[in-house]
């Protein structure tokens, strides 16, 4: 296990995800401290256009367009370190923080995305594995600039102008979750490594070599089979997978660092496909955890929501789409949508049967009018003083009618 763990590796990308709420003029706040527009250099927007959907590509990467995602990014170079379980200092350079602020005003609040890019002092598996575990975690233990705080405390006051998103006190953590998300990529030096273990230890946060070595930790045969079924594997020099809470790749000669493009593939085109599910994923959960409280209003905003992000692919290429397909159905936001749906239509029925029965009071109200009709409009002559029964009779038609159009509209209404 130790001989694994320390296995020196060519490059890595590594991020973890937050998510936090903001009003309108938060972006414009953010650009006074320091963050800049992401903008994309011609060769990447014409490689984009080409090869990817325009909605999409209006939606992620197209600062000019009305409806598209705000991305903001800041460079940090913060060396810091963190504790371990153990009060083991590792230590670990913070290179930068981007956000991404969805915009959608038909929602109540809106929610942006967070990611912080960082790498180990040591390009080992074990040093990449302790850190993706702790810093996933808000309430780890970090120290920098002569102070030790939480890892969530440090964000807040110092990469997110004082934004709060953790804690009881904040919305988002009702439907963000715990834990941080991870994004991370792994370009080893030895090809002849097990990358589904690899994969598997490093997607779900387990020790390097746990499996091999059959320890009580070790998962069964049948639940490891469960998780990598979720895999992507397009070539053979590297896999990917994506799970709840995490996408990890693992490969030789996938990932360059100091190639431009592959870079720039992996840290922002890839990297954007995760962060769009994630938001599609967040916002999900929080319609469904607002749902009984106006369930009218969410079903507005769903069907909305459904309208302006629901995508079957991205791309003209087949990589993109499996990708984009596999982060998708890990995340289940499929299963979601379903559950949304059908809690839509039982409450579509549930206010059609009480408007039906309302119909039907009425109808038995007609009826009984209809009996005693004779009697009740003759008093009602009379108490007019009206010598023509035409008007009487017409009055209370047109009454009848404007009745039953409002119970049809209302009716209308509440089912779409």
């Amino acid at each position: 296990m130790d001989k694994l763990a320390t296995k020196k590796i060519n490059n890595s990308l590594l991020k973890i995800i937050g998510f936090f709420q903001y009003d309108q003029e938060c972006p414009a706040n953010f650009k006074e401290h320091g963050y800049k527009d992401v903008e994309l250099d011609d060769a990447t927007y014409k490689f984009l256009i080409q090869g990817y959907h325009t909605e999409y590509v209006d939606r992620m990467f197209n600062n000019s367009h009305e409806n598209s995602v705000i991305r903001l990014k800041k460079k940090l170079n913060i060396k810091a370190q963190i504790k371990t379980t153990k009060n083991d200092l590792l230590n670990i350079l913070l290179d930068s923080v981007e956000l991404f602020f969805f915009r959608d005003m038909f929602q109540d609040s809106q929610m942006a995305l967070f990611s912080i890019t960082y790498s180990p002092d040591a390009l080992t598996l074990k040093k990449i594995s302790d850190l993706s575990f702790l810093l996933r975690n808000p309430d780890t233990n970090i120290s920098y600039n002569n102070e030790e705080l939480r890892f969530h405390q440090l964000i807040s006051q110092d990469f997110l102008c004082g934004q709060k998103f953790y804690g009881d006190n904040t919305e988002i953590a009702k439907y963000a979750g715990s834990k941080f998300k991870t994004y991370t990529i792994i370009d080893i030096e030895d090809n002849t490594l097990n990358t589904e273990n690899l994969l598997y230890e490093i997607g779900t946060f387990s020790r390097i070599g746990e499996i091999e070595s059959g320890g009580l930790n070790a998962p069964s045969e049948l639940y490891k089979e469960k998780i990598l079924s979720q895999k992507i594997s397009c070539f053979k020099n590297y896999q990917c997978l994506p799970l709840l809470d995490s996408f990890t790749v693992v490969g030789t000669n996938n990932y360059n660092f100091n190639d431009e493009k592959n870079h720039n593939t992996w840290d922002n085109i890839y990297f954007s496909i995760y962060i769009y599910n994630l938001y599609v994923k967040c916002s999900i959960q929080k319609l469904l955890d607002h749902f009984p409280n106006n369930p009218l209003q969410q079903r507005s905003e769903f069907q909305k929501f459904y309208n302006k992000y629901f995508l079957r692919k991205i791309s003209f290429n087949f990589l993109p789409n499996e990708i984009f397909i596999g982060i998708k159905s890990a995340l289940d936001i499929e299963q979601d949508i379903k559950f949304v749906e059908e809690r839509i239509e039982r409450l579509s029925n549930q206010i059609n049967e009480r408007n039906q029965k309302k119909l039907e009071i009425l109808l038995l109200f007609i009826t009984l009018m209809g009996v005693v009709e004779s009697q009740i409009v003759g008093a009602f002559k009379n108490w007019l003083g009206f010598s023509s029964p035409f008007l009487v009779d017409m009055g209370l038609y047109v009454l009848l009618i404007v009745l039953i159009f409002v119970i049809y509209f209302r009716k209308k209404k509440y089912h779409g």
